[in-house]
């Protein structure tokens, strides 16, 4: 099976602010990301402990496989 990256681009006026929110909390953008995905996934299930995975790495020579799981509760 041939594997595939997929490559989006974020609405323009939204990665500064992105970027600044991540220097902020002292943070990656992806950081910044998954934390919100995981409070819409605690919302939408009204599950407080939530775990997502990931995986990045999209270069010339293909997928580097590179594991990433963000798990974490969220108090209510």
């Amino acid at each position: 099976m041939a594997q595939q990256c997929l490559d989006r681009g974020l609405p323009g006026p939204l990665v500064p602010r992105l970027r600044s929110l991540a220097r902020e909390e002292n943070a990656s953008v992806l950081a910044v990301l998954q934390a919100a995905l995981l409070v819409v996934l605690a919302r939408a299930t009204g599950q407080d402990d939530i775990a997502i995975g990931s995986v990045i790495g999209c270069g010339i020579i293909g997928v580097l496989a590179i594991g990433l799981m963000a798990v974490d509760r969220l108090g209510r």
